[in-house]
Parts: C-alpha cells; sequence; structure tokens
C-alpha cells in the first residue's frame, strides 16, 4: 500500500448478486474491499478512509464508521411532532460530506447539545400529494435536551423509498430546515434514483 493516495469517502455498503460486500462511492462507482471481513446484508450508509491502488474495482479500508440514520416520514412538516416537542433548528454545513448520492441524503450538521444523555431525533419528511415530490423538509427534535455547547455530526437518510423514481434522469431536489438562528434556508442538490 506504499505510495496510495489514501482518500475520505461516503460510501453505501452493499452486496453482489453473489453475497460479495462493496462499496458504492457515488451514483456509478463501486469497489470491492480487500480487507473487509465482516459480515453484512442490506444497506449501510459509512465515512471511511480508503486507498484504491491503481484505481481499480478493489480497495483497502483504514478506517470506517456507521452513519446514524434518520427517520423518513411521508406527513405534512408542518403538522409534525416529536411526541409533543417543538422542533429546534440545526445549521447545515456546506462542505462535500453534505450530500445526495445512490439513493441517500447525507447531512453535515450543527447542532446544540447537552452533556449526551438525551438522544436527538432528526426526521425528514415530504409532504403527501405535494406537486413538487422533490422537496424535503428536516426537523430536528432535541427532546428537551440543555443547550450547553454546539458541536457536529452526521445523519444519514434513505430518501429512495420517499421520492418518485426518476427513471435514470437527474432531478433537482430542494431541502429545506430552520437554522439555529430560526431563519427558513434551503439547499438544491441533483438526485437520482438508486440503480
Amino acid at each position: 500500500m506504499a505510495g496510495e493516495r489514501a482518500i475520505k469517502a461516503i460510501a453505501t455498503v452493499k452486496q453482489d448478486a453473489e453475497g460479495a460486500v462493496y462499496l458504492q462511492l457515488n451514483d456509478s462507482t463501486r469497489t470491492y474491499p480487500l480487507n473487509y471481513g465482516r459480515p453484512y446484508e442490506g444497506l449501510c450508509r459509512i465515512f471511511c478512509q480508503l486507498s484504491r491502488p491503481n484505481d481499480k474495482s478493489e480497495c483497502y479500508i483504514y478506517w470506517m464508521f456507521e452513519i446514524e440514520r434518520g427517520e423518513t416520514v411521508l406527513q405534512d412538516p408542518a403538522t409534525a411532532s416529536g411526541g409533543g416537542a417543538i422542533p429546534v433548528g440545526l445549521d447545515i454545513l456546506d462542505d462535500w460530506t453534505t450530500s445526495v448520492e445512490d439513493g441517500f441524503l447525507t447531512v453535515h450538521y450543527s447542532a446544540w447539545w447537552g452533556e449526551g444523555k438525551v438522544p436527538h431525533t432528526l426526521r425528514l419528511y415530504r409532504s403527501p400529494g405535494q406537486e413538487n415530490t422533490f422537496e424535503l423538509t428536516l426537523l430536528h427534535f432535541d427532546n428537551g435536551d440543555t443547550a450547553l455547547e454546539k458541536a457536529d455530526a452526521l445523519v444519514c437518510f434513505d430518501i429512495d423509498p420517499l421520492l418518485t423514481p426518476t427513471q435514470g434522469e437527474y432531478r433537482t431536489l430542494t431541502l429545506k430546515w430552520t437554522t439555529l438562528e430560526g431563519k427558513a434556508a434551503s439547499k438544491e442538490f441533483k438526485y437520482r434514483s438508486r440503480q
């Protein structure tokens, strides 16, 4: 592995028709890890560091961790509640980790946290019967946590089942949220259904 360039990536862990585990790096690139011995079934979104010798279809994984998965909901966000809790703001960081790939929305965000004892809930909503089916709203519920310090985290959402299939074409996806200052914000992404 000497001389190889290590890169950080967000990828989906999948299995091919023979059951071999591979990483889907974007909408069209897959690579098979040479040093991944953990059995796996289903889809898992990870943040990792890897190298791809000679840009072949194989890779070495140096480290990886699974990204927490948020819930997707077909409901008008205006009527949403987190078990009676009021949604609070969050800031979405505008960097490469905030992305839409392989049917997933991955969000790098900043929020106020307490001592780590109260889990926060992040839900992604699409209104039923909405004319623009490619508009989503992210709500953050702190579940009564105290605001002691601001810190960053990653969350991902499997948006493929929530959205209309794009038949291989890219569509504009709009994400809406409320900032820590209480202001409405939005960001656009290019989205294609999972192949």
